[in-house]
């Protein structure tokens, strides 16, 4: 019987315990990335060819005589992953409104530019998600609208409010208004 020598028993056993070692994988929470519209343009149903163009005046209605939507652009970039429309106000915020109100976010066929009228809106791909917004008086509001894949660089959704009789009006800025989250 010939013996293995003691370095090789011992490399092999170490070599062996390597290669059957799980390879190590990464846990770590990716970061959240928060992005603003680059474009906020309304569209109104009653003056259907007024171009009004990018805003941060956001005015969303539904009245029996028409309704007013916002177009949102969000430039992403093309290996963003998880992208969530939210809406966020913090409490009592300076806004008007209506109550609660039922707001539904459509996907656009193609990306928005500043001087779009209702008749010159792109088309609707499909319903991408809905939310009631119902704005606190007490405490911040943060409702997500959207839940989607990252589908190109640029996210463009057409919103509108549901309710009969809605309105939400406001100055956009980092504390009140829509955004994108991606990677989160």
């Amino acid at each position: 019987m010939q013996f293995i020598p003691t370095f090789t028993a011992l490399f092999l056993a170490i070599s062996s315990t390597v290669l059957a070692s799980p390879t190590p994988v990464n846990s770590a929470k990716r970061a959240c990335v928060t992005v603003f519209p680059t474009l906020q343009v309304p569209v109104d149903s009653s003056a259907p060819t007024r171009v009004y163009g990018s805003s941060s005046e956001v005015t969303l209605w539904n009245f029996s005589h028409g309704s007013r939507n916002m177009l949102l652009k969000f430039d992403i970039p093309a290996e963003a992953t998880d992208c969530k429309l939210k809406f966020h106000a913090v409490a009592n915020p300076p806004m008007s409104t209506s109550g609660p109100i039922d707001v539904s976010a459509y996907s656009l066929v193609s990306p928005i530019v500043s001087n779009t009228s209702w008749n010159g809106r792109p088309a609707r791909a499909g319903l991408a998600g809905a939310a009631n917004i119902a704005v606190s008086p007490t405490a911040p509001t943060e409702e997500t609208i959207v839940t989607t894949a990252c589908t190109s660089d640029s996210m463009n959704f057409e919103l509108e409010v549901q309710t009969l009789g809605g309105r939400l009006a406001f100055t956009a800025d980092t504390n009140n208004g829509f955004f994108m989250t991606y990677g989160c």
